[in-house]
C-alpha cells in the first residue's frame, strides 16, 4: 500500500517525510484514542447513561427486563397504590418510547397485590409478562403497542391457583409459540412449572395432564427464582430449598420438555447442595456449550458452574465486589460464554449498583472496566439496586431496577458500553482520492458503532486511512470531513465481518 519509493533526495522531500510519518503515527493511534472500555457507562443514553422514571409518588421497582430486535428496552415491575404489573418502554437512547402505553408506561391491576417479575418478548413482538397476579400465577399479554392482547386468556390476562399462595418467578417462550412459566407454590412449599398454549390455556400434554408439575426437594420451602430453556426443549430451573436442619440450600431442576424430572440430571433430575453461605440461587443462565451458571448472595457474589449432567464444575465461587454484603440478583450469558451479573452493594450503609464480567470459567473478565471486572455506579440514593442484566444486540448492557428509598423508589435503568459480541477484530482501510485519481491527505475520517461511538483516523499523504482492531460481527458508518472538499458519497455503511481494504471516497 505504502510501496511508493522515493529516489532521489531533495529538500522538498524531506520535508514530506516528516509529516507523512506523523499522520501513520496519527492514523494507527486515532483509531483507539476516543473509545471507552467495556464496562463505562454509555454518555449516549439519558443522562451520562442513567435513566430514572417515576411512574407513581411512592414505590416503583423494575424486577425484570427484556430487549427487542431494534434495541428499545423493556423493562417491568410493579408501582404502588395500587399494586399493578407496570411496563416502561425506552428507546435506544433511553427516552421513553411514547408509541407504547402511555407515555412509553403501561399499568395492569389485579385483584390482589401484583409483582411483575418477568417478561420475554415473542417473536410476532408480543410482550409476555409473568408475575404474582393477586396470590396466583399471573399472566399478562400485551400487543407491540402495549395494548392488553385479547386473544389471550380472557382480556389479555390469565391467572392459575396453584393451592394456596404462589407466584411465577420467570417465563420462557418456546420455538412453537407455548410459554413456559417457574416459580413457587407456598401450600405445598414446592417448584411450581406450568405451561400453556399461545392463546393462554394451561397445556394439558404438559406436567400430570393439567398443565402443571410440582417438584418437592423434601424441605418446607422450596422455590424457584429463575429458569432457562436449554436448545434442546428442556427446562432449567434454579433457586433454593431448606433442608431438614432448616437451612437453605442450591437447588436446580431440570424436566423434560413434557415437564417430567430428566432423570440424565444428576439421577433424579435435581441437585440440591449446601454451601457454606447457607443461601439459595437467585439467577441462572445458560452458556453456548450447555453448561449451566448460576448466582447466589452472602456477604460476597457466589457464582457456580455445572455440567450438562448436573455435576458440579471445581467449586463454588466467592467474588467481593467492593461492600461488606453483596446481594446478586440478574445474570445473562453471552454468546461467547461470559457471564454478567449485577445486584447491589452496602458499604458503610449505602447501596450501589454493581455489574461484574466473568469470562465463561468463571474468572473476573480484565477486559472489563479497564482491568478488575467489576464496576459499581451510585444512582443517587442509600438503597440502590439492580434486578436484572441484558445484553442489546448493539453490546450495550442494561441494567434495570430502583432508585430511591424506602416508600420513594422510581425505575432506574443503566447502560453501560458492552464489548462486541465475537471475538475477532480486523482492520478497516480505505482511500480518499480526487477525481483524478491523486490522493487526498489530511482528512479526518470518522467510524461510528451502532452504540454511537465514533473513532477517526487522518489520511496520509497518498490518501490511505485505516482503523485497527475494529471488532467483527457489527455495521458501522464511515464518513469523512475537511473544511476544503466535499466527498462522494458522503458517508459509507459498511457491514464488517473481515479485513475491509476498498472503503473507498472520492473528493471534489
Amino acid at each position: 500500500m505504502f510501496d511508493q519509493k522515493i529516489k532521489k533526495y531533495s529538500p522538498a522531500r524531506s520535508r514530506i517525510l516528516p509529516y507523512l510519518l506523523l499522520c501513520l503515527m496519527l492514523t494507527a493511534l486515532s483509531a483507539t484514542v476516543f473509545a471507552d472500555p467495556p464496562g463505562t457507562l454509555d454518555a449516549s443514553f439519558g443522562t451520562a447513561g442513567k435513566v430514572f422514571t417515576n411512574v407513581t409518588t411512592s414505590d416503583d421497582e423494575v424486577l425484570a427486563v427484556a430487549i427487542q430486535s431494534d434495541n428499545k428496552i423493556v423493562t417491568v415491575g410493579y408501582s404502588d397504590k395500587p399494586q399493578q404489573f407496570t411496563l416502561a418502554r425506552y428507546n435506544n437512547n433511553g427516552t421513553l418510547d411514547t408509541g407504547f402505553g402511555t407515555g412509553g408506561i403501561v399499568k395492569t391491576a389485579f385483584s390482589e397485590r401484583a409483582y411483575a417479575y418477568s417478561v420475554a418478548i415473542q417473536s410476532d413482538g408480543k410482550i409476555v409478562v409473568g408475575g404474582d397476579g393477586g396470590y396466583v400465577f399471573g399472566l399478562v399479554r400485551y400487543t407491540t403497542s402495549g395494548a392488553l392482547d385479547t386473544t389471550f386468556g380472557t382480556g389479555g390476562k390469565v391467572t392459575t391457583a396453584i393451592g394456596g399462595e404462589s407466584a411465577i418467578r420467570s417465563i420462557a417462550i418456546q420455538s412453537d409459540g407455548k410459554i413456559v412459566a417457574a416459580g413457587y407454590t407456598e401450600a405445598s412449599g414446592d417448584f411450581a412449572v406450568a405451561r400453556y398454549t399461545s392463546t393462554g390455556a394451561l397445556d394439558t400434554t404438559f406436567g400430570g395432564g393439567d398443565g402443571i408439575s410440582i417438584t418437592d426437594f423434601y424441605g418446607d420451602d422450596d422455590r424457584i427464582l429463575a429458569m432457562k430453556l436449554q436448545s434442546d426443549g428442556k427446562i432449567v430451573t434454579a433457586g433454593f430449598s431448606f433442608d431438614l436442619d432448616l437451612l437453605m440450600n442450591f437447588a436446580l431442576a431440570r424436566y423434560n420438555s413434557d415437564g417430567s424430572l430428566d432423570t440424565s440430571f444428576d439421577s433424579d433430575g435435581l441437585v440440591n447442595s449446601l454451601h457454606a453461605c447457607a443461601c439459595g440461587f437467585t439467577a441462572m443462565g445458560i452458556q453456548p456449550d450447555g453448561k449451566i451458571v448460576a448466582t447466589a448472595s452472602g456477604e460476597d457474589v457466589y457464582l457456580a458452574r455445572y455440567n450438562t449432567n448436573g455435576s458440579l464444575i471445581g467449586s463454588v465461587s466467592a467474588t467481593n465486589v467492593g461492600g461488606s454484603f453483596d446481594t446478586s440478583l440478574g445474570l445473562t450469558t453471552d454468546n461467547l460464554g461470559g457471564i454478567l451479573v449485577t445486584g447491589s452493594t452496602l458499604s458503610s450503609g449505602n447501596a450501589n449498583v454493581f455489574v461484574a464480567k466473568f469470562l465463561s470459567n468463571g474468572t473476573l473478565d480484565p477486559m472489563f472496566d479497564s482491568g478488575d471486572g467489576i464496576v459499581v455506579t451510585d444512582l443517587g440514593s442509600n438503597s440502590d439496586i439492580g434486578y436484572a442484566v441484558a445484553i442489546q444486540p448493539n453490546n450495550g448492557i442494561i441494567v434495570a431496577g430502583s432508585q430511591g428509598d424506602f416508600n420513594a423508589k422510581q425505575f432506574g435503568t443503566v447502560r453501560y458500553i458492552g464489548q462486541g459480541a465475537t471475538a475477532a477484530h480486523v482492520s478497516v482501510t480505505g482511500r480518499i482520492t480526487k477525481s483524478n485519481g491523486s490522493g487526498i491527505s489530511g482528512v479526518t475520517v470518522g467510524l461510528t458503532n451502532n452504540l454511537g461511538v465514533t473513532t477517526y483516523a487522518l489520511t496520509s499523504s497518498f490518501g490511505y486511512y485505516t482503523f485497527y482492531d475494529v471488532a467483527a460481527g457489527q455495521t458501522y458508518s464511515v464518513a469523512p470531513s475537511s473544511s476544503r472538499y466535499t466527498f462522494t458519497p458522503a458517508i459509507r455503511f459498511i457491514t464488517v465481518m473481515d479485513e475491509l481494504t476498498d472503503v473507498n471516497f472520492v473528493g471534489s
